[in-house]
């Protein structure tokens, strides 16, 4: 980027794997006079033709950002893009994310029940737990420090684990390799100097919140759909937003709220690349090993 960004994507991630296309959408929002417009929000396999299955959907994806999106464009993802630092073994953030999870020390534990390597998210989910435990920790499925400030789920609990698995090892570990992506803040340096697009997480959940809307009770129960109607008002209204129709009709119709947090993280997008001083991590609410929520 060589300054705001001028288009803005929100992704609600999906990790099924037969249905990961299915259940991932994208909202697009043009960046006029300093504010998002929000011209369209669709699932993956009709955003980029592929197919629904977890390996197709999240290699296009990443395909997408590495060839489609510019300079000019900034992307949030709606899943952790780190670990809390109590289970890690001292390590740099790049240097666990690369080639994830094949960089996280495994202890040679003695026992069955625990796993000898990390190749899934239920065996991420027991080695977190151990290494929490062999630590001392004061939680069994801890959070990190950006977590903790704004009521995220553990990455590798029982609801984060399967999306922080796929999401590290599918998509930010291969555009975190990537010399013209950059994922933000871990490898800005400086606001404006990287070549190619920014990638950032989001949490919709998180945004809602500090928007002073309903962070609960939109995906599912009795009047979530009128529930999800109030917070794209409230997005108009006091997140500065314009979103079209059509989106508009997506957002409230989709049951489960993932068309309106996919809009919600095209907000925390822009909200975050409005200037260098946006893009900036709050040093009381970061940890670079564990990586920073955008809201």
């Amino acid at each position: 980027m060589t300054g705001p960004a001028s288009t803005v994507y929100g992704v609600d991630f999906g990790s099924a794997a037969d249905t990961a296309g299915e259940k991932t959408w994208i909202a697009t929002a043009t960046v006029e006079d300093d504010t998002p417009v929000v011209e369209s929000c669709e699932r993956l396999v009709e955003k980029l033709d592929c197919d629904s299955d977890r390996d197709s959907a999240h290699e296009a994806l990443v395909t997408f950002v590495q060839t489609e999106l510019d300079a000019s464009s900034a992307i949030g993802l709606d899943f952790p893009f780190g670990l809390p630092g109590v289970v890690l073994d001292e390590q740099r953030w790049d240097g666990y994310v690369e080639d994830f999870p094949s960089k996280l020390t495994v202890p040679d534990w003695d026992d069955d029940d625990l796993p000898n390597e990390i190749s899934s998210a239920d065996d991420l989910s027991a080695w977190g737990s151990q290494r929490a435990r062999d630590e001392a920790a004061d939680c069994v499925h801890c959070k990190r420090l950006t977590d903790e400030e704004h009521g995220a789920q553990p990455p590798y609990g029982i609801i984060g684990k399967s999306i922080t698995y796929h999401g590290l090892g599918n998509v930010i570990a291969p555009l975190a390799a990537e010399d013209d992506v950059t994922v933000a803040p871990m490898q800005v340096e400086e606001f404006g100097d990287p070549d190619g697009p920014l990638v950032l997480e989001a949490y919709p959940a998180g945004t809602l919140d500090r928007l002073g809307l309903c962070r609960e009770g939109y995906k599912d129960g009795t009047n979530a759909d009128r529930r999800r109607e109030r917070n794209l008002d409230g997005l108009v209204q006091f997140g500065d937003v314009r979103i079209d129709d059509d989106v508009r009709d997506s957002a409230v119709e989709n049951p489960g709220g993932d068309a309106l947090d996919a809009v919600v993280a095209a907000v925390a997008t822009h909200r975050a690349t409005r200037s260098a001083d946006a893009l900036e991590p709050d040093e009381k609410q970061y940890d670079p090993v564990e990586g920073y929520i955008y809201v």
